[in-house]
């Protein structure tokens, strides 16, 4: 068939003459592969628009990120937020917008679930408006909201955890992938 040989399972950049591909450089990205063939060859036809998807995309998110950042809601990255919690900050009050079954699948310690804060009509737990609060969500597009709204409220000390507990899972997973001793937790 023409094709290189690798191993199954793995996504890798196959290249056929028979596929029409000419070398390596026309080649965007391999689906899984079998040992006798089966990859999915995308070349450039297909990998300009989604190229231009990809960068849309990342413009959007970004570009949400900043619009908050613009309006005064303070981002609090992961690894600021993990170093926050490390240093037994007592007056650091976590809230957690996403749904009750989103929480579920996991949290971090100490975090109260109030999801109806998202509502006009959600019910604030008794916090004072001096005390640090991190609003969390699951990827960082809701919780900005409740940062803002609780800002308007009255509240000085509001940060959004920027990308979200998404973002905190993959600091989490990278931590452990460079070997670090701590690494973030949540609970299950």
């Amino acid at each position: 068939m023409g094709s290189r040989a690798v191993r199954p399972g793995l996504l890798a950049a196959i290249y056929s003459k028979e596929n029409g591909a000419e070398d390596a450089s026309d080649v965007f990205l391999a689906g899984p592969t079998r040992p006798f063939g089966g990859g999915v060859i995308i070349t450039h036809e297909v990998a300009g628009p989604m190229r231009q998807f990809l960068i849309a995309a990342l413009g959007l998110f970004l570009g949400w990120d900043a619009l908050w950042w613009v309006l005064g809601v303070r981002p609090r990255f992961p690894w600021q937020l993990k170093a926050r919690l490390d240093a037994d900050a007592s007056d650091l009050v976590l809230l957690d917008v996403r749904t009750p079954l989103e929480y579920n699948w996991f949290a971090l310690p100490g975090a109260q679930n109030v999801s109806d804060l998202l509502a006009t009509s959600g019910k604030m737990p008794p916090i004072s408006p001096f005390q640090e609060v991190v609003v969390i969500c699951m990827t960082g597009h809701r919780s900005p909201l409740v940062a803002y709204a609780l800002q308007k409220r009255g509240y000085a000390r509001v940060y959004n955890l920027t990308w979200g507990m998404v973002g905190w899972k993959v600091y989490e997973w990278v931590s452990q992938l460079r070997g670090r001793r701590e690494t973030p937790k949540t609970k299950k």
